[in-house]
């Protein structure tokens, strides 16, 4: 019995061990892969590809001429302008947790504090003072954020990659 006892709290270290392990490699810095806003854009940064919903073209496209050739123009530019602008984007985790963005090398402001008790991170509008929590996770290798949105579209989710 007390062999049995030795074995379940050694199997308990290492769960341990392996959670608080995968919890710590949080940390670093990473790079954006893809960008979903729910129902109206996902950009994959790494594939060079964009997605805008038909809604969304409609209303770029909705003070200049409707044609094909029109819309095409502005899924280009766009999409030219949202890789650049992601493919410049990384977002560091401290060892304090707090979460900074950077663009082009600069750093940016700190855009939430990450719970790796809870997997959660709290995001706090400057303007207002509202704290949002949302959950955070990591799978094969990719860290998911979820950015609370501006309006009440859905919460923006970035894949990213570990770079450091």
């Amino acid at each position: 019995m007390k062999i049995l006892s030795s074995i379940s709290t050694f199997a308990l270290l290492v769960c341990f061990s392996v959670k608080v392990s995968a919890q710590t490699d949080i940390t670093g810095k990473w790079g954006v892969s893809t960008i979903d806003v729910p129902g109206n854009m996902f950009v994959d940064v790494s594939k060079d590809s964009i997605f805008l919903s038909p809604a969304m073209i409609d209303e770029m496209t909705k003070e200049g001429a409707g044609d094909s050739a029109s819309r095409q123009m502005v899924i280009g530019i766009l999409k030219n302008a949202m890789v650049k602008a992601f493919t410049e984007m990384t977002m560091v985790v401290e060892n304090d947790g707090s979460i900074t963005q950077y663009a082009n090398g600069v750093k940016g402001d700190k855009i939430g504090q990450l719970n790796s008790a809870k997997n959660t991170v709290t995001y706090t509008d400057e303007k207002t003072g509202r704290q949002k929590t949302l959950p955070v996770e990591t799978k094969d290798g990719l860290l998911k954020l979820l950015l609370p949105a501006d309006d009440n579209e859905g919460d923006l989710t970035l894949w990213c990659k570990k770079i450091i």
